[in-house]
């Protein structure tokens, strides 16, 4: 069965949320600059977000992005602000979980390693398979299972260039800031570990999209 499309109304209510949902994300980006521990890995950390927000502005240029769509990349962005922050494995989400609600998660499941970078790479699956699946849908097939195959495949693809170019980046451009920017905390498979969490993300993004079948098929947008 066929999904009906989703995108956008390019109302001027949904221009400007849009457009004051950004501010906000880069005045939280500036907020987060102040005190980071090594200014230099902190740039490094966020090269690829500069290079998301131009594919987010040209995708928004052509309407290409649904409003679930456009939500998703923003919220994986703040996940990512937070990461970059504190160098990913150094997040202080047990100190916030322990202040907020008494408990925290290595007295409560025994771990010795700060997850949060797994986190985020679970999330990368889970609301980037939203823009990617209806991009797909877009262009290319009406096919359920096709779109489900074809954005599982392209999470697992980005999830493995994205390790390998933060390993190349790093050994280019600063090897001493190795353990800080890649977040391996020790662990040798960390490189596997997150992509498959992010596989899996996408996996359940791709069953609940199936489920419901909302995606956009040849319908084109609405003019601005």
């Amino acid at each position: 069965m066929d999904a009906q499309p989703d995108y956008p109304q390019t109302t001027p209510c949904v221009r400007r949320l849009r457009w004051i949902t950004i501010a906000l994300f880069f005045l939280l980006w500036f907020a987060l600059s102040f005190g980071v521990h090594d200014a230099r890995a902190y740039v490094l950390q966020h090269l690829l977000t500069g290079v998301a927000w131009i594919v987010i502005f040209l995708l928004m240029r052509y309407r290409l992005l649904t409003e679930p769509g456009f939500y998703c990349c923003i919220a994986f962005l703040v996940l990512h602000l937070i990461g970059a922050r504190y160098f990913y494995s150094l997040v202080p989400y047990e100190k916030w979980l322990n202040s907020f609600f008494g408990f925290t998660l290595e007295e409560t499941f025994g771990w010795e390693r700060n997850h949060y970078d797994r986190f985020v790479h679970f999330w990368y699956g889970v609301l980037l398979s939203v823009p990617t699946w209806n991009l797909y849908a877009r262009f290319l097939t009406k096919s359920r299972l096709m779109l489900m195959l074809l954005t599982l495949q392209t999470i697992l693809a980005t999830s493995t260039l994205y390790e390998l170019a933060e390993w190349i980046l790093t050994m280019v451009v600063a090897p001493a800031m190795a353990e800080n920017y890649n977040g391996q905390q020790g662990d040798m498979w960390d490189t596997q570990k997150d992509v498959a969490l992010a596989f899996a993300g996408s996996a359940i993004t791709c069953g609940v999209l199936w489920w419901n079948h909302r995606v956009p098929t040849e319908k084109s947008p609405p003019n601005a």
